[in-house]
């Protein structure tokens, strides 16, 4: 028991709208003993579903399958390289 709620039944965590530290895994498994995972996604419910994901709190994960993502100018919509102010773009 944890305060006014029961949580020994959590076995997964996903965690959303920012990065994770890298040891997250690790410091919930002290606190929720039955955990087994960690899911680190990044998407938007707008869309509908996640772009990327991964089991691995390091890294959000590869893109999903049927999802486009492209890194754009703001302005110009062209395709940017490294070091830019750019836009995210998700289909």
């Amino acid at each position: 028991m944890d305060g006014l709620y029961n949580l020994a039944s959590v076995t997964g965590i996903m965690p959303t709208g920012s990065t994770v530290p890298k040891n997250l895994f690790t410091d919930l498994k002290r606190k929720f003993k039955t955990l087994w995972y960690t899911l680190n996604f990044y998407g938007l419910t707008e869309i509908g579903n996640a772009i990327t994901m991964s089991f691995d709190t390091s890294k959000l994960g590869g893109v999903a399958k049927g999802s486009v993502v492209k890194i754009v100018d703001p302005e110009t919509k062209e395709k940017c390289g490294p070091n830019k102010v750019k836009t995210i773009i998700l289909s």
